[in-house]
């Protein structure tokens, strides 16, 4: 075949039979690559960033981030373990080992206090972009109570004429269980649950995306 008709083939060849050449001979990848070689604007295109491309970021609105954060319920964030003494008795003129009832009762207990999340509502949250800001309830205690594996009467001494006061024993745990929580609220407990509760709510909200947390 002369010489000007094969060149004149060879110049009506299109060019992505070239790339096929090419991925018959070194794969999918080798015509991937010589496909990008064939189309300038690709091949650069992959090198060179274009800086009026977008970037997208999402954070979830008011009321999402109200219903993530009612869904913590209850946040107990403050755990108060104290130890009380109490004594009790009923008595009247006569002896105790006549007629009354004396005990010591040694309580041990603790008292739990925390953020009821389910009170908050939607004006108590605003959503800017990736900033939030919350104002909690006020934190609470939510149960005092005895450690009736630790808790004991130590000493009990009643009247031959009455008997034991079937009354007595609960007061005195009553009055174990009011004096453990007074302690825990001198010591600061609920000053204590709400700094651990917006702790703990400040990394729940910045894995829900939110850079920044403000409490009002």
């Amino acid at each position: 075949m002369p010489q000007g008709v094969l060149g004149d083939m060879r110049a009506r060849v299109p060019s992505v039979w070239i790339a096929a050449a090419v991925a018959a001979t070194f794969g999918i990848a080798g015509f991937s690559a010589a496909r990008s070689l064939l189309n300038p604007a690709g091949f650069l295109a992959g090198l060179v960033p274009n800086p009026f491309s977008l970037s997208t970021r999402t954070a979830p609105a008011g009321p999402t981030v109200l219903q993530a954060i009612q869904k913590l319920n209850r946040l107990e964030t403050c755990r108060y373990q104290g130890q009380v003494i109490v004594r009790g008795d009923t008595s009247n003129i006569l002896p105790t080992w006549v007629a009354g009832d004396r005990l010591l009762f040694v309580g041990h207990g603790e008292v739990v206090a925390g953020v009821d999340l389910s009170r908050l509502g939607a004006p108590d949250i605003r959503v800017k972009s990736d900033r939030v800001e919350l104002r909690l309830p006020e934190p609470q205690i939510f149960h005092t109570r005895l450690d009736n594996g630790k808790s004991e009467v130590f000493d009990r001494q009643s009247g031959f004429l009455t008997g034991p006061d079937r009354d007595l024993e609960k007061r005195v745990r009553q009055e174990a269980e009011n004096r453990i929580q007074a302690a825990a609220l001198e010591q600061g407990v609920l000053n204590t649950a709400e700094t651990n509760a917006r702790e703990a709510l400040q990394q729940h909200l910045k894995l829900l995306g939110f850079n920044s947390v403000t409490f009002l």
